[in-house]
């Protein structure tokens, strides 16, 4: 019997002590996280410690459940109080309407006010007020996407240290797969994005509707395209409002008042 092998020899592979393994967790340990959520997401770092690069957190949650406007405050906070780079690329919501939230946030702004046209001249001075810092300060930038390429591109282009991704089921595919196939991929190709770049992703991801008369409280299993996609994740965090579940209706309206969001941390590595 002859073998032949028409495969090239391995490469040398680094070896390491268990001394070197032992020093290295020793100064990770010293160094801790690569990033913090921000001071209004205080609990998160008292439950998470934190997130490093190239770590893929995923937040689902019903439509309008505030996923958005969980991540534009995210956003704000990792600019203007702990000064990353982050990159959001939309799928669904046009980059005007991005800025509208981070303005509506960062002056305490009603957005019906936008959407009714009666910002007064106070509220006019303070978003003209806001350019130089999100110009010149921030290191943010917002990008509408439609494909998996598209979003490779500008993240090789933006470099960010954080991309929060709105959102897994709206990205676009030329092939003809199912909906379960689809996003396996996508969340695939979005978590080894992430770790060769060394950039920390967030994900939203939609759930499922519950059939009716079986609203509840949420869980992992809700995803579409459940299964991979809570697999790849380090985090998991899945939002509700309590009080819409109590009165078994999914989302809050644009005018109802503000309530408590729970944010359900349903996996943590």
């Amino acid at each position: 019997v002859k073998i032949i092998s028409n495969t090239n020899p391995p490469s040398e592979i680094k070896k390491e002590t268990s001394k070197d393994i032992i020093l290295a967790t020793l100064e990770d340990a010293e160094k801790g996280t690569d990033f913090k959520f921000p001071s209004n997401f205080e609990d998160l770092n008292e439950i998470t410690g934190g997130f490093d690069r190239g770590d893929l957190i995923i937040i689902g949650g019903y439509p309008s459940s505030g996923k958005s406007s969980m991540t534009t405050d995210l956003a704000c906070g990792f600019c203007n109080e702990l000064g990353y780079d982050v990159l959001v690329i939309t799928l669904e919501m046009a980059v005007k309407s991005n800025m509208r939230r981070i303005e509506a946030r960062m002056n305490k702004i009603n957005t019906m006010k936008f959407r009714r046209g009666i910002l007064d001249e106070g509220d006019k001075e303070k978003i003209k007020e806001m350019i130089p810092l999100v110009n010149d300060v921030w290191n943010y930038n917002c990008v509408r996407c439609y494909n998996m390429q598209d979003i490779i591109k500008v993240e090789i282009e933006y470099q960010p240290d954080i991309v929060i991704i709105d959102y897994l089921q709206n990205i676009a595919d030329k092939e003809n797969l199912s909906e379960y196939a689809r996003l396996t991929k996508f969340t695939l190709q979005i978590q080894q994005m992430g770790r060769k770049k060394g950039i920390s992703t967030i994900l939203l991801s939609q759930f499922h509707r519950p059939e009716e008369g079986r609203i509840r409280r949420p869980r992992n299993s809700d995803f579409r395209g459940s299964g991979s996609i809570e697999e790849r994740a380090e985090m998991i965090f899945l939002l509700y409002w309590e009080r819409k579940l109590k009165m078994e209706s999914l989302s809050r309206g644009d005018e109802e008042d503000p309530e408590y969001m729970i944010i359900d941390v349903t996996k943590n590595k």
